[in-house]
């Protein structure tokens, strides 16, 4: 729920925002590949992997300017027989653009709601080697940036094993993606690693490094999970009401209007309540207030322009809130029609008083 103070027209408000949080999933594939630093004789090459690094993002707020984000990591190790002399290897891990993706959708990626979203949902996100950014790709597709690699090993004589180690994933989602709907997404990244190996002479990587490589043996696979929840999230602003320069002796009620603006996520429904005010009297009768005087002015806030439907803050069943309202991701002015009752015996002077916005999601 959300509450902001307001002051009307005579009138100010204020506030500050709410939260809802939910969780959700996705997963992707990774490859492994080995560059090998001569190929003269046959060579056996084997990889195995443990750990499952699942990336559970968690909560996005896709109407905040902050990327949400998460790492995982997961161990390696790799053994070969049969190795040309003074040797150098280095191996290259892939990750494809998984199962909510085109087949060449790497930057960004994608997540795929989860039902009841509709199937055509998504969300940007991506998956990158370090907290720097850098983005982590296939060899199998140029534009989907670099694969990670570790090493180079060597030089070595004989039979090969390889030092055990690890590597870090870090996933962001996209920061304001305001037309994203609120659940959950997914992706799941089915693949296998690749063992390749590639002339690295001296142990002198190239650029890119895992350019050109090619599988030849000791394919092995394992799956990630890749998930996020967009959470339900709102923001008002408002703006005063100000019935302006006001005779006692005018003939019938004076009117004026001013707008609140509400941004929620794509398809969060939402309620508006205002509140009586600082000066009600009877429980539901709104008032303005001169502070010099102590003297009242009865004003009244309404949905429509005919001000017929009062505004107010009673959200339950038969209420007077604003009702059935869903959220684009913008920002979506709704108007609040004033109209003010001066008589003869009010006294000259200015008038405010302090009305409270909430919403309710």
């Amino acid at each position: 729920m959300q509450t902001v103070t307001r002051q009307t027209g005579w009138t100010h408000w204020a506030g500050h925002l709410g939260k809802m949080t939910h969780y959700g999933c996705m997963s992707f594939i990774l490859a492994c590949s080995v560059l090998w630093g001569s190929a003269t004789q046959a060579q056996t090459v084997s990889c195995t992997t443990s750990g499952t690094p699942n990336l559970v993002i968690g909560s996005v707020n896709v109407l905040a300017g902050t990327p949400a984000q998460t790492s995982a990591s997961f161990s390696y190790t790799c053994s070969a027989n049969a190795f040309p002399k003074d040797s150098y290897v280095i191996v290259c891990f892939n990750i494809n653009d998984g199962s909510a993706g085109s087949g060449n959708s790497y930057n960004p990626r994608r997540l795929a709601g989860v039902a009841p979203l509709p199937s055509a949902s998504r969300l940007n996100f991506d998956i990158y080697q370090n907290s720097s950014l850098t983005l982590w790709g296939t060899q199998s597709n140029a534009a989907s940036g670099n694969p990670a690699f570790a090493g180079p090993f060597g030089p070595f004589k004989g039979k090969l094993a390889f030092p055990t180690g690890s590597l870090t994933l870090v996933s962001t989602v996209i920061p304001l993606q305001n037309t994203a709907l609120a659940g959950n997404y997914s992706s799941d990244f089915t693949g296998a690693t690749s063992i390749t190996w590639l002339s690295v002479p001296g142990g002198n990587v190239g650029s890119p490094p895992c350019a050109g490589a090619t599988a030849v043996s000791g394919t092995n696979s394992f799956g990630f999970n890749v998930t996020a929840t967009v959470s339900n999230q709102c923001y008002v602003t408002t703006s005063d009401l100000n019935f302006g320069p006001v005779s006692s002796l005018a003939a019938g009620p004076i009117t004026g209007q001013s707008t609140v603006n509400v941004q929620c996520t794509n398809g969060t429904p939402y309620t508006v309540g205002l509140s009586n005010g600082l000066n009600s009297t009877g429980g539901t009768n709104r008032s303005m207030k001169n502070t010099a005087t102590a003297t009242l002015v009865r004003y009244e806030l309404y949905q429509d322009a005919g001000r017929s439907v009062r505004w107010g803050n009673n959200n339950g069943m038969g209420g007077d809130t604003l009702n059935n309202q869903t959220g684009t991701g913008s920002y979506t002015p709704i108007t609040i029609y004033g109209q003010a009752y001066p008589d003869a015996s009010t006294t000259a002077g200015n008038y405010a008083d302090t009305v409270t916005v909430t919403l309710y999601y």
